[in-house]
């Protein structure tokens, strides 16, 4: 009965929080900070107005600016612009006092890298493995390093200071990624660029040491925000890879500081959730590299700071955006965020716990490794019993105002087999898998996509993400099930196809999603599609190390071929036209010929009646002026006279 009670005093306890923090947002009372210090980056007037005169169809190219002066100067120089300066007067106060967006980078060749690494012997098909040679060369394309003003001039800087040179996504993102940064730590180390690969690892974990945890990319105005904790496994991929245990040791104590990060500061604190994991940005202010897009969603919304923090919650989790944060899923301005518990981010804690315990365990801290052993089990043991629906056999996240399951579907719901948290077994993976077919996920020849709500958001239907093809691809392959390990190679053959094809199709480009309709770039969200692309490159290359004995790109050889049937039914039709003009012209012609044969065979008569009647000299009156075939010709020379 005292457990009941407690239980019924934690929900209690809960449900106040809940409806706390509820009337606070209806009272408007601040609750939280800026994206960091920096005035002109992160927050203030200069931002402000700036961003609002919208210069740049983005407004991230703004905030990627260094300054050409210490801040103090830039915002005393701003100081003089009256408050109704035009467009053009803030366009050229930018021009006066910035520089050119990423100018604080410069190009870097890595040292490491190999034109053929070891793994692309094993693929069968030439033509595969000629591609994948050049896919390995991008590496080279993506690789930046910081300028030595960075560190001597930090403050005219957005981006945040590393120890090592690293490898950029692509497009738009001249800066590294927090998760992105897995996949492409995966990458590099397939492609024995061991050096770079640890040199990321390492700039992540400086940040850690700076702000307690790894911000969502390497600018100061994501310091208010994370990204999907995924240091620990890049740590232990590292160490499984090179078995370099003085690296281990070092590194174990930041992966103790981010884990806490987390549990202390996203977490449930009370309540049938309590220990369990979400997405929660202190944020209050607009997103400064989407500050304009920021305020324009705003508009009509009463709670403002609310709004903006469910923004940058969203955009930590890696998901920005999509209508799995949202309330009404036609309504961006009714995300909720901070109201989901992910079954996704729970599941990679649950996994960081599981192998924090066997790293410990491998250096001698047995301590440690319970410590880490018991958070594991903690959370294996509530992960089925909260996030499994069993009215709709799969994984989903909960709505924890409702303490109810989300009834629409997304893959996060395959993201747990990669994780191999909460103990599935083979009979949930096939219910699993049998419920995703029926949804009709993989009805479409690009990929699996995200979801089937087409919201308009990057993060939902058509796109087909490169790490949702990874994550289901890896826990399928792991699986007991010879039928599920099939799954598995059709899913990475897919999308091997996808990009295959794209690669052709578009300028030997690859891209950061794709349309699963199709195959083609994919599209939605708030700027477009963006080349490079890091995680594509790491997972192409992954699949292909897997699954080497793919020989023919067969899936998405259909992404082409309509163009192909348009043409060749143009073609037919052009044909069948050419064909019956010639057919008329011959039997015009005929039916010219026939009339003039007709003109001259009365001409001849009439020629004969009248050497009839008026005799003839020669005797000859009977003879015909001409023969048909004379007659031919006489008709033909006039028609060339003609």
């Amino acid at each position: 009965s005292r457990l009941v009670l407690r239980e019924m005093a934690e929900v209690s306890l809960y449900l106040s929080i809940v409806s706390l923090c509820a009337l606070w947002s209806v009272l408007g009372v601040s609750r939280g900070e800026h994206a960091c210090e920096s005035e002109v980056y992160c927050y203030g007037n200069l931002l402000r107005r700036v961003q609002l005169a919208d210069l740049y169809g983005d407004s991230k190219e703004f905030v990627d600016k260094p300054m050409k002066y210490d801040p103090e100067a830039v915002l005393a120089n701003f100081s003089v612009l009256p408050e109704n300066a035009s467009r053009e007067e803030i366009r050229l106060f930018v021009e006066e006092n910035f520089l050119a967006s990423g100018s604080g980078l410069e190009q870097w060749a890595p040292p490491d890298w190999k034109k053929e690494p070891a793994f692309l012997s094993k693929i069968a098909n030439e033509t595969i493995r000629k591609w994948a040679i050049e896919v390995n060369a991008i590496w080279k394309e993506l690789g930046r390093a910081q300028k030595n003003d960075v560190m001597v001039h930090p403050q005219r800087y957005s981006l945040i200071p590393v120890p090592n040179p690293f490898i950029v996504p692509g497009g738009r993102f001249h800066e590294f990624y927090y998760w992105d940064t897995f996949w492409v730590v995966q990458g590099l180390l397939l492609s024995d660029m061991h050096d770079t690969a640890r040199g990321m690892i390492e700039n992540l974990a400086s940040m850690v040491e700076r702000n307690g945890f790894v911000p969502n990319g390497g600018r100061v105005y994501y310091q208010l925000r994370s990204q999907p904790p995924l240091l620990t496994q890049m740590a232990d991929i590292f160490f499984q890879t090179t078995k370099n245990i003085s690296f281990l040791i070092d590194i174990l104590p930041t992966l103790d500081k981010e884990y806490d990060f987390w549990m202390n500061n996203r977490s449930v604190s009370g309540g049938p959730y309590k220990g369990l994991n979400y997405y929660h940005s202190q944020l209050t202010d607009p997103r400064p590299e989407a500050y304009r897009e920021d305020v324009n969603t705003s508009t009509g919304v009463v709670d403002k700071e609310l709004l903006f923090t469910n923004l940058a919650s969203a955009a930590e989790s890696g998901w920005d955006f999509s209508s799995r944060w949202f309330k009404n899923q036609s309504r961006f301005s009714s995300i909720e965020t901070t109201n989901i518990l992910p079954v996704d981010l729970n599941a990679i804690l649950c996994r960081n716990e599981d192998t924090l315990a066997k790293l410990y365990k491998v250096i001698g801290n047995t301590s440690k490794a319970e410590k880490y052993l018991q958070a594991y089990d903690t959370r294996r043991m509530k992960f089925n019993s909260i996030f499994w629906d069993p009215s709709m056999n799969l994984w989903s996240d909960i709505k924890m105002d409702q303490q109810k399951h989300q009834q629409e579907t997304y893959l996060s719901t395959l993201l747990p087999l990669a994780w191999r948290c909460g103990g599935a077994n083979a009979t949930m993976e096939s219910k699993l898998l049998q419920t995703i077919q029926a949804k009709g996920f993989f009805d479409f020849i690009g990929g699996l996509p995200t979801s089937k709500v087409d919201s308009g958001q990057q993060w939902d239907f058509p796109n087909v993400w490169p790490p949702l093809q990874w994550l289901p691809v890896i826990g399928w392959y792991n699986s007991s099930s010879a039928q599920l390990r099939i799954v598995a190679e059709k899913i990475a053959n897919k999308f091997i196809s996808t990009v295959f094809n794209a690669w052709l199709k578009y300028n030997q480009t690859l891209y950061e999603k794709y349309d699963a309709r199709d195959g083609s770039p994919g599209s939605g969200g708030e700027y477009v599609i963006q080349t490079g692309f890091g995680w594509t490159i790491a997972i192409v290359l992954h699949f292909l190390d897997l699954y080497p004995s793919i020989t023919t790109i067969r899936e998405t050889t259909s992404v082409n071929t309509e163009p192909f049937w348009v043409i060749g039914l143009v073609l037919g039709l052009l044909l069948v036209t050419i064909v019956t003009v010639i057919l008329c012209g011959v039997w015009c012609r005929w039916i010219y010929t026939q009339g003039k044969v007709k003109y001259w065979r009365r001409v001849q008569n009439e020629h004969m009646m009248v050497a009839g009647s008026g005799g003839s000299s020669s005797g000859s009156g009977n003879t015909p002026l001409h023969s048909d075939s004379d007659i031919m010709l006489i008709n033909y020379g006039v028609a060339d006279q003609r």
